[in-house]
Order: structure tokens, then C-alpha cells, then sequence
């Protein structure tokens, strides 16, 4: 890597070690990606946040996303509502992979080692247990992921 290159990127650590709460080591968000309330936003180490993501918290809303996590192109993460309820966060486990296009409202938990599939919509307050499937709209389990922990590692 070229000096230049590893200036930017220490600096661009340093920028979002100081609006986010963080992991030591930090995951990697593309450019794209759009992040409100970024000081409620925990990505753990590992992670992956792809182009044209949207991440949603509130300050009384977190988004945490767990080590090795990866959240596909154009996933939105919304752990607010517009109804003047209480916000809810979103917990996503390690292993996790979010398929492009999918959605995640407020009050979802994922457990680890679970996939959800492309363009599902996860619904408030559905909570994933690990190592399981969900797809369509509105998700339902679609079936249970093998039990080897090899096969729930997400490919980097």
C-alpha cells in the first residue's frame, strides 16, 4: 500500500473513531454508504457495509452489527419510526450476511450465523435465531443453516 494511501485511511479511522462507537478494529463501509446518527452505529471487526447501504439509528436508537457481518448492496438498516413511538434498536449477530436490497426495521434481532435473503423486508420486533434462513416479504424462515461453524464464516 502506498504512503499516500495509508495516510488516507489512518485518517479516515481517526474520523470515524470519533463519531462512531466502535470495535478496536474497525470493518470496512464503502463510500456510498449513508449513516445517520453515526455515534449509534457499532460495527464490529470484520464487518462489511456495501455500496449504497442505509443505516438509520436515532439517539435513543442503536444499530449494532456484529465481527464478520456483511450487510449487501443497498440493504437499509431503520431503527426509527414515524409514529411517535419509542425507537427500537437493531441487533445483528456475527456471521450475519444481510442480502442486497434487503430491509430491517426497527426492534430486529439477528442471531449469529444467520442470512437474510436479497429484497426481504425483516419486520419490527421479528427476532432471527441463529444459523437460520429468512427471505421474502414480509422474511419468514425459510429453512435452518448447517450446524458446522466453517460453513457460517462469511468469505472476506
Amino acid at each position: 500500500m502506498t504512503e499516500r494511501k495509508l495516510f488516507i485511511r489512518q485518517r479516515l479511522k481517526q474520523l470515524i473513531a470519533k463519531w462512531c462507537f466502535i470495535y478496536e478494529h474497525l470493518g470496512q463501509v464503502q463510500p456510498s454508504a449513508q449513516i445517520e446518527c453515526p455515534r449509534n452505529i457499532i460495527l464490529g471487526e470484520g464487518s462489511k457495509i456495501s455500496y449504497g447501504v442505509r443505516l438509520f439509528a436515532t439517539p435513543t436508537s442503536r444499530i449494532v452489527i456484529g465481527s464478520n457481518t456483511r450487510v449487501g448492496l443497498d440493504a437499509k438498516l431503520i431503527a426509527f419510526n414515524e409514529q411517535g413511538k419509542p425507537n427500537e434498536s437493531i441487533i445483528i449477530g456475527d456471521n450475519v450476511f444481510v442480502g442486497s436490497n434487503a430491509i430491517i426495521l426497527q426492534g430486529v434481532r439477528i442471531g449469529d450465523n444467520s442470512v437474510v435473503g436479497a429484497g426481504a423486508v425483516v419486520t419490527k420486533n421479528t427476532v432471527i435465531p441463529k444459523g437460520e434462513f429468512w427471505c421474502g416479504v414480509p422474511a419468514r424462515k425459510n429453512k435452518t443453516r448447517l450446524e458446522s461453524s466453517d460453513a457460517f464464516a462469511c468469505s472476506g
